[in-house]
């Protein structure tokens, strides 16, 4: 069974958005990032998911209502990060 040229070029024009949006995000994460070393800010803080979750039980066991809990593991240059 043969697939028709329309679903072919279905497909290669999906591939191709899909492209251009990768493209695009990532530009726009580089300018993001340069706005952010112009303002001042030059890294990040991660942590990993697995521990986000555990400490979202905790706060759910232990914590107090209203209270904001801040999370963070590792602090890293935007350099470092990407």
């Amino acid at each position: 069974m043969t697939s028709s040229k329309a679903e072919r070029l279905g497909c290669a024009g999906l591939v191709t958005a899909q492209i251009a949006l990768s493209t695009a995000l990532l530009v726009s994460a580089g300018l993001f990032l340069k706005s952010l070393v112009k303002r001042g800010l030059r890294g990040v803080t991660v942590i990993d998911v697995r521990d986000v979750a555990e400490m979202h039980v905790a706060a759910a066991e232990r914590g107090r209502t209203g209270e904001r809990y801040l999370l963070g593991a590792v602090d890293l240059t935007h350099r470092a990060w990407l």
